[in-house]
């Protein structure tokens, strides 16, 4: 499997929608973080976040992207046989457009991360492996990549937000057809 791959339309545009009005409606508990990343000494941004699963603890709100899972197995193999994280990271826009601090999800090769773009944005993700590479939020797009790639997102400039579905964990890498 390469390092980075950019999957458009992962998602029904039906089930698209449903998640970013669940995402954006005024009752969707989201709390402040402070930084984007943990650990970092360089200059950072906050963004609000909701946590669907960390340390074995389901929100409430857990269901409501299981269908993420099953389309992932259903069109490309990819089964998660350990979720270690799901939960929504939702930026808002800032007067200057630069990644936030660089950093990887978890530092094991067994481990991979996608990130769902909720809406469309112009809040990129930078990757560092060898190469840059950029990848643009747009509503339905997903970028799938080992956890332990540097990585680091931007805030938007000119979009009202940015908000992405970031998942981490072990596969079954027995199955996967990218």
């Amino acid at each position: 499997m390469h390092d980075i791959k950019v999957i458009d339309k992962l998602l029904p545009e039906s089930f698209q929608n449903r998640l970013e009005e669940m995402l954006t409606d005024g009752y969707f508990p989201y709390y402040y973080d402070a930084e984007t990343k943990v650990q970092s000494n360089e200059f950072d941004v906050g963004q609000f976040i909701h946590n669907f699963f960390i340390n074995n603890a389901k929100s409430s709100w857990w269901l409501e992207i299981q269908p993420i899972f099953y389309f992932l197995e259903y069109n490309y193999n990819i089964v998660f046989k350990n979720v270690l994280r799901a939960k929504a990271n939702f930026l808002l826009p800032y007067h200057r457009q630069e990644p936030h601090p660089l950093h990887i999800d978890i530092n094991d090769d067994r481990y991979y991360s996608l990130i769902y773009y909720v809406n469309d944005s112009d809040g990129d993700t930078v990757f560092y492996k060898d190469f840059s590479k950029k990848v643009t939020p747009t509503q339905g797009r997903a970028v799938f990549f080992r956890s332990n790639i540097p990585h680091a997102s931007s805030s938007p400039l000119f979009s009202k937000n940015r908000i992405v579905i970031n998942l981490v964990g072990e596969l079954n890498l027995d199955r996967i057809n990218l």
